[in-house]
């Protein structure tokens, strides 16, 4: 046996001694159903967030703060993450910034449109005329009543302190304009009514006077001949300006290109006071127009735009002077960032005060460590779509190195399917990337259990992983953990450490509200693979909530399992945190360990390259001891929790013995480094106090007294009948599996040994007969261990069959047990897995009850 043996962590390798830094509770690992204690107490709750939240100050974005925290304390939320545009208004979107709109030669960015009744309209590029350029835009409407037809787009600049005038400058050539018509160009504050996009459009502004206003819309109209009908606009105020009224370098005039200039921002006078709109609000909807009443609109236009100029690092610092105004004790809004032109990602500590804190990236990702660096964790954002990295760079780069991933989409799951496979711990995240300050019961959010609504404990929970994804209706918690009686999260930042003689480990799953019948329940796990993530177990459900443990399969060096709600129809509504498990070479199957939290003396400092727990692992044979790496900053108090089936008997710090505990209460409120075993439950408790930024854990055990001698009684992990008449069938969920001797059927059982503790004596597998069959079964091991109850069938089935059978259970008696001596087999496979095959040499079919029957098959195991 060797003498030694480690696991590298993140990269880090290392032969120091350690052990295991401490843990205060909640969700860790069961042996042979230890009992484990909620880490979080009565004041930890679940808070609703979006950490994708744009406002008017990205420059493709419309509502302000008021219209933001309106619908979302309607909707719930607790948090929003306000991620604008690193830029603001001068980001630039194919060119164009709000700052700096323009219409010339192509589409680019405006969308073609109609309102009203049209019996003719025409919406084109044309080569002539044309003032500027090679192409000039040709918009005609007729209409026996009212129509119109325009080109729209999404934003120009904003209003704030700071922003030189909004100057709109465009020519027009007209061709045609009957009494009652127009051509007209115009621009809305809080969204334009003809503008049928977003859906909630108007969106709506706050007024100076802190009035908060969703749908409230104010256009402003500047127009040749007549404006636009009222009754296009609903209740919008609607302020309208001639442009024969000294705005051009001529009076309208048919057949000539006529050059027009507006200081639209010097208009804001005219509005009422009711109707003024925050410094910070922008112009939206800018619409180039011609509009037919009882006739005919005809005209070219060309060399539109509409320029002011606002420094973008101002643009924050004034969103940081005004964020707070809206929040209340339940709910916040925190300044965050998207940083980058290309390649998005986030950056939630972005409250500058100062434009020299101002900082933009051409690409995102270059931004990822520079806001680790600053203490708070960053998140990568939508892989594989327009933003963002490609799927391939999110998976070959492990998302960036960045803490969080948006996962909102399945592409972007299967990006994080790929990297959790590699063993890479990465918290998923859902947000809307919300753009227009409305949410639904469908929305897209993450859900955070965390002791406060304060921006540091947030950014804590989410790092550590305590958190679910799921629609904003979903708001009944969702939790997986390795401890049945706990509704708590489990910390998907830190995996757990297993013995590789493991083959199983029990999960659970509590959903605490939000189902709806037919919502099914997916569990999916990789059972080691670096290539596949599969379906493990799959329910459907009748009520709202949802409870379950199911054994996880630990194949490989890294696996993990994760687990989704999609309803009936397929819809995704709800994910998940995942649990990763490492092997350590050498660990008894009966230890288990992992980082429960670290806390650090800044009250942050909670990122990949500060907070990485344990960096190195492993177990000394000889010496039976466990050592550990732990590797964060200076001062942090590091909890771990793990089992054992016997008490360590001694713990070292940096080489200095830590004195045990008199209770698991006093292991609760020490503040220093310190140990406890609970023999009752077999857990163990440690906590590390960090002198430095790394600290060499060593945990001694003495020889394990041998168990006391017990009975326990084992249910299949899985069962499944195999049928050469359907040989591409498969019976793994059947009530009943089959053998007849006329080799049409055989049977397979795989029971999960890895809770055994001691020394078996005897093992008797019992099976409940359903039907009458006079020779009864044949039981043999099977080797081959790569069969999967959801899969197998007649073709891909096993053929490692062991060549005697075990034992044989005689004559079979509907509605009676059956019982064969498997002792041997059991002896063999102990701290693994049992995998069974029974066959017949009766040509008469015989029905056996199966798992999901009530007479579930047993391994009944003496141990002493």
């Amino acid at each position: 046996m060797a003498a030694s043996a480690s696991t590298t962590v993140g990269g880090h390798v290392s032969r120091v001694p350690l052990l295991i830094a401490a843990i205060a509770v909640s969700v860790g690992l069961l042996l042979g159903g230890a009992a484990e204690r909620s880490f979080a107490t009565a004041s930890w709750q679940w808070y609703k967030a979006d950490f994708h939240v744009h406002s008017v100050v990205s420059a493709d974005a419309f509502p302000d703060l008021g219209v933001i925290s309106a619908s979302a304390k309607a909707n719930g939320f607790n948090a929003i993450f306000l991620t604008d545009h690193n830029l603001g208004s001068n980001f630039p979107i194919s060119g164009m910034t709000a700052n700096h709109m323009f219409f010339e030669d192509s589409y680019r960015r405006w969308t073609t449109a109609t309102t009203g009744a049209l019996s003719a309209s025409t919406n084109q590029l044309v080569t002539s005329p044309v003032a500027s350029g090679t192409s000039s835009l040709h918009l005609a409407s007729t209409s026996s009543t009212a129509g119109e037809s325009f080109v729209w787009t999404k934003r120009g600049p904003n209003f704030r302190t700071g922003t030189s005038d909004a100057i709109l400058r465009f020519k027009v050539y007209p061709t045609q304009l009957d009494a009652g018509s127009g051509l007209y160009v115009s621009a809305a504050i809080g969204g334009d009514p003809t503008v049928r996009s977003p859906a909630n459009n108007p969106v709506g502004y706050t007024t100076t006077a802190g009035v908060i206003s969703p749908g409230k819309s104010t256009v402003l109209v500047f127009y040749f001949g007549a404006p636009p009908p009222a009754s296009f606009y609903g209740s919008a105020h609607v302020l309208a300006y001639d442009l024969d009224s000294g705005y051009c370098d001529r009076p309208l005039e048919l057949g000539a290109w006529i050059s027009c200039t507006v200081d639209v921002r010097s208009k804001l006078a005219d509005l009422p006071p009711t109707d003024q709109p925050l410094a910070y609000d922008a112009l939206s909807d800018l619409k180039i127009s011609s509009v037919a009443q009882n006739g005919r609109a005809d005209a070219y236009f060309d060399s539109y735009s509409i320029d002011a100029t606002s420094s973008s690092a101002d643009e924050f610092v004034e969103r940081t002077a005004v964020i707070g105004a809206y929040d209340t004790p339940s709910f916040r809004i925190f300044p965050s960032v998207e940083l980058g032109v290309n390649k998005h990602a986030n950056r939630f500590n972005f409250g500058i005060t100062d434009p020299a804190q101002f900082t933009s990236y051409q690409d995102g990702i270059a931004g990822i460590l520079p806001a680790q660096q600053t203490g708070y964790p960053a998140q990568l954002n939508h892989p594989g779509v327009a933003g963002g990295i490609t799927d391939a760079e999110a998976i070959s780069t492990d998302a960036e190195g960045a803490d969080l991933l948006e996962v909102r989409q399945q592409n972007m799951i299967n990006d994080w399917d790929a990297i959790l496979r590699k063993g890479k711990p990465i918290v998923g995240t859902w947000g809307g990337d919300n753009h227009i300050g409305r949410w639904t019961l469908g929305s897209l959010v993450s859900f955070v259990s965390a002791p406060a609504l304060t921006f540091d404990d947030l950014m804590q929970s989410i790092f550590e992983g305590r958190a679910y994804m799921g629609q904003s209706s979903f708001v009944g918690g969702f939790s997986l953990n390795l401890d049945s009686a706990s509704p708590d999260p489990y910390p998907a930042r830190y995996p757990v450490y297993v013995s590789p003689a493991r083959t199983t480990i029990p999960a659970h799953v509590a959903i605490g509200g939000g189902l709806r019948s037919g919502d099914i329940v997916r569990w999916l796990a990789n059972d080691g693979s670096a290539s596949t993530t599969s379906v493990l177990a799959s329910d459907s459900t009748s009520s709202a909530t949802y409870d379950a443990t199911n054994p996880v399969p630990l194949g490989g060096a890294a696996a993990y399992v994760r687990a989704e709600v999609r309803s009936s129809s397929g819809t995704l509504r709800g994910v998940s945190e995942p649990i990763l498990f490492a092997d350590v070479a050498g660990l008894p199957a009966d230890i288990s360990y992992h980082v429960q939290r670290i806390t650090t003396p800044s009250g942050h400092d909670y990122t990949r390259i500060a907070s990485r727990g344990v960096t190195s692992t492993a177990w000394d044979a000889t010496a039976n001891q466990l050592s550990l790496d732990l590797t964060d900053p200076a001062g942090s108090l590091v909890e771990l929790q793990g089992t054992s089936a016997s008490s360590p008997t001694g713990v070292e710090v940096d080489g200095a013995a830590v004195s045990e505990a008199g209770s698991l209460a006093d292991f609760d409120s020490a503040t220093g480094s310190t140990w406890f075993y609970d023999a009752a439950t077999n857990g163990l408790y440690l906590k590390v106090l960090q002198a430095g930024p790394s600290s060499a854990v060593r945990v001694a055990f003495g020889p394990a007294p041998p168990p006391p001698p017990q009975t326990i009684t084992l249910n299949p992990a899985a069962d499944a009948f195999v049928n050469s008449a359907a040989p591409t069938t498969n019976y793994g969920h059947s009530f009943a599996f089959y053998v007849d001797g006329n080799g049409i059927r055989k049977s397979y059982l795989r029971f999960d040994l890895s809770s055994l503790v001691g020394t078996v004596g005897n093992a008797t597998l019992r099976i409940w007969g359903n039907s009458t069959q006079s020779i009864g079964y044949d039981v043999f091991g099977v080797d081959d261990t790569s069969w999967v109850e959801s899969t197998i069938d007649w073709d891909n089935q096993p053929t490692s069959w062991n060549a005697i059978p075990s034992g044989s259970s005689g004559r079979v008696d509907a509605g009676t047990w059956t019982s064969v001596d498997v002792t041997p087999l059991v002896q063999g496979a102990a701290g693994g897995a049992l995998n069974l095959g029974l066959s017949t040499t009766s040509t008469t079919n015989l029905s056996l009850a199966s798992r999901e029957s009530i007479h579930k098959p047993q391994l009944v195991i003496a141990t002493g």
